[in-house]
């Protein structure tokens, strides 16, 4: 893995891992509100369990909200009821307006429409109030009969056995000449799939999307000449032992090892 992958291609990892492309020198003073919202985002990463959950004012019993889940990833919401996916789509932190949040749904009940709502993010607890049609920002985590608001709290789930595998990572490769290379690899979840990208002296040298099954990491990726494949086995330290091809090549397998940046 050692071209560099094209400037479209670039911009299109960046949007996908949550980035944006580099603007003026005003553009990266990062505002009050704006630091704020990027903090807020970022301790919601992850997985939530429903605690509660209230619809123009009737209140879901605890039963049935014992299987529910809602996953952040990046900027990518899902909520499930067990493995069966309800809705999915993706959120906006107003940095102008402190707990302001945009869901837009893509998948499931009010699909295309974007939700207008507000958060409260102490600790291990999310407190969110939408309107559902999108006409009015709540004003208060309330919800009455015929308002069109729901009212939810979810509490940071438990972390699973297997190991968060979401990071930075030092990677040692070998290619099928034998030379060496060395890369930086940042792993970031993206709904149920994972946003990975190799990079060494500030540029780019490959991008993909992996999915994971336990202990095995598969990752499609690209770069500006070739496409291949990867599938790394993760260690309960979070290394990674791995193997790659490429796409149309003569099929010979080449290593790597990725250890998590200390």
């Amino acid at each position: 893995m050692k071209r560099t992958v094209s400037a479209a291609l670039a911009l299109a990892v960046a949007c996908v891992l949550g980035g944006a492309p580099a603007g003026s020198a005003d553009d990266k003073k990062a505002t009050t509100g704006e630091e704020a919202a990027k903090a807020a985002r970022s301790n919601m990463q992850g997985l939530w369990q429903y605690e509660s959950f209230e619809e123009e004012g009737k209140a879901a019993t605890a039963r049935s909200l014992r299987r529910k889940t809602i996953f952040f990833g990046g900027n990518s919401v899902m909520m499930k009821d067990a493995a069966e996916l309800v809705q999915a789509g993706q959120f906006t932190l107003d940095p102008e307006t402190p707990g302001a949040v945009d869901l837009k749904i893509l998948v499931g009940p009010f699909r295309n429409i974007t939700m207008l709502g507000i958060y409260e993010l102490k600790g291990n607890t999310l407190r969110v109030c939408y309107d559902t049609a999108g006409r009015e920002r709540p004003k208060e985590f309330k919800s009455t009969a015929d308002s069109g608001l729901f009212v939810a709290v979810y509490k940071r789930a438990k972390a699973a056995d297997e190991p968060d595998i979401a990071g930075v990572y030092d990677c040692q490769g070998t290619e099928m000449d034998g030379n060496k290379y060395t890369a930086k690899v940042e792993i970031r979840r993206v709904g149920d799939a994972y946003a990975v990208s190799w990079a060494k002296g500030g540029g780019l040298m490959a991008v993909g999307v992996g999915l994971r099954r336990g202990n095995v990491l598969s990752v499609s990726f690209t770069n500006k000449e070739m496409g291949g494949i990867a599938v790394y086995t993760v260690a309960k330290d979070r290394t990674m032992a791995g193997e790659w091809t490429e796409v149309g090549g003569i099929g010979l397998l080449r290593s790597e090892l990725l250890a998590p940046k200390k």
